[in-house]
């Protein structure tokens, strides 16, 4: 019995100290933590962001620091990042800590150059007098914070809320993306032919757009560093009518045999489920196409408009009821003509077809690119002429009109487009509009900037002093002007609906 009894204490002794020696490696294991900098960029700009990674599946991470360093033009050392690693739900230290390491160099009067930024960690080992074994890591990375130069060429932008405009602008070697961002939409600029970095944009105003917008041309180097140029522009006043439509019994009869709509929804909602949610879908659909576009201009002069009578506006506001009560309300993205049943409809400029087929509620539709994100829809075709890839010429036939789709009569249901955003085509209809706002930006664009810088030496000599008989020197022409910036040089008018 004795020995049963002392060999169970034997053992006992011998598990404790087995467990005891266990939980003493452990507070006092030796490995130190590993750091690792993930997918480190080679340059850092105004908006730093790198991502840190510290693993220690020991004693588990206990705190971590970073430090930027820079010795020219003048020695300097601050702390970015001085953090104690948090427990996780079970109150255990972390074995991995991951950091978004976030900061602007300006703010630490750290300059342009080369720079070192050095990551020390330690995890909760009770070494080296419980401070832990500790591990660092430098990076050396270049300190980039000049962002990319932005010049503008061109002068006067007058645009309506619903229109579009072209800008003429130069960039710096180091842009990588650019163009004209209004609110939260971005439009691209594309190079020139003959100087790369002189930049066309085509944008717009959605009729939607807030009064205060404020449109700006834009330059982004690769690492972030952007550059915001407000311009001088002018938005004129305008207003969009409101429309009552009454639907009609043999409407709602054709939608429900058009679209093969299931005999369980009432009248009002098989109404719903084409005018509204089918428009939400084929809306997404159309936005996808108009995201093809060629990098130049395909057409030339002013677009062509179907002969006809105009019997809808852009942009008005539909207000559909049936039996008396308002059910639904949607915006008119475009004009709708009507003609000769069965009329031919001409391309309205050259381009190339980037859609031919039904599209929901403009029944049979095709798309046209133009170039430069601009864009014409021609829909309820009864027939189709061209398919997807064809290259057209201006006043083409590509169809005849109809009343596919979501329409109760024979018409051309026509919209145009700037980088999916709906427009008013009567800008491109007419031949002053281009003349005066698009032709001469594209003038610019095409020969890299070189007629502004023609036109500015011409300018500075025929406004220089006349040369006298006293035997002054005769005038010499001054280095060409180039049209800035001003801030806040935007004027809005009012508008209405």
């Amino acid at each position: 019995m004795r020995r049963t009894i002392t060999a169970v204490l034997t053992l006992a002794l011998l598990a404790g100290a087995a467990v005891g020696g266990v939980l003493a490696y452990r507070a006092y294991e030796s490995a130190p933590p590993v750091v690792r900098w993930v997918d480190p960029p080679k340059a850092i700009g105004r908006k730093a962001q790198l991502k840190l990674q510290v693993e220690d599946p020991g004693s588990g991470v206990a705190k971590v620091t970073v430090v930027i360093e820079q010795t020219t033009p003048a020695a300097i050392s601050k702390t970015v990042l001085d953090e104690t690693a948090v427990a996780g739900p079970d109150g255990k230290p972390p074995r991995t800590y991951e950091k978004i390491v976030e900061f602007d160099p300006r703010e630490l009067s750290i300059r342009d150059g080369a720079a070192k930024l050095t990551v020390t960690t330690s995890d909760h080992s009770r070494r080296n007098g419980g401070q832990g074994n500790t591990a660092t890591q430098p990076l050396d990375i270049e300190v980039r914070l000049r962002p990319p130069m932005v010049e503008l060429l061109s002068e006067q932008h007058n645009i309506e809320f619903g229109g579009s405009m072209m800008v003429t602008y130069r960039v710096g070697a180091s842009a990588v993306e650019d163009g004209v961002r209004v609110g939260d939409r971005h439009f691209p600029g594309y190079p020139s032919p003959a100087d790369t970095g002189v930049r066309i944009c085509l944008f717009a105003l959605s009729f939607r757009e807030p009064d205060n917008v404020i449109p700006v041309v834009y330059a982004r180097d690769e690492i972030g560093n952007e550059q915001a140029v407000s311009f001088n522009y002018k938005i004129m006043p305008r207003t969009y009518p409101d429309v009552p439509i009454a639907l009609k019994p043999e409407w709602i009869a054709a939608i429900r045999d058009r679209f093969a709509l299931p005999p369980s929804l009432d009248d009002v909602a098989a109404f719903l489920d084409v005018n509204s949610k089918l428009r939400v879908e084929n809306h997404e659909t159309l936005a996808k196409v108009l995201e093809t576009t060629e990098p130049q201009a395909l057409w030339s002069g002013a677009f062509g408009r179907m002969n006809g009578k105009p019997v809808s506006r852009f942009a008005e506001t539909r207000h559909y009821s049936w039996q008396g009560k308002e059910i639904d309300q949607q915006v008119h993205l475009g004009v709708d003509i009507a003609a000769l049943m069965n009329f031919p409809v001409p391309s309205s400029g050259a381009g190339v077809v980037i859609h031919a087929s039904d599209l929901g509620i403009y029944g049979n539709c095709v798309v046209i690119d133009h170039g430069m994100g601009l864009s014409t829809l021609y829909g309820h075709l009864s027939s189709m002429a061209v398919a997807e890839g064809d290259k057209v010429a201006q006043h083409q036939v590509i169809g005849h009109t109809g009343m596919t789709g979501l329409a109760f009569g024979d018409h051309l249901h026509f919209g145009m487009y700037v980088h999916g955003i709906a427009v008013d085509p009567k800008d491109w209809w007419d031949p002053l509009f281009i003349q005066k706002r698009i032709e001469p930006k594209l003038a610019t664009w095409r020969s890299g900037g070189a007629n502004v810088a023609a036109q500015s030496a011409a300018a500075a000599i025929s406004s220089a002093p006349d040369a006298t008989a006293s035997g002054a020197a005769e005038p010499r022409a001054t280095a060409p002007k180039t049209a800035k910036a001003k801030s806040g040089g935007g004027k809005h008018g009012k508008r209405g609906r």
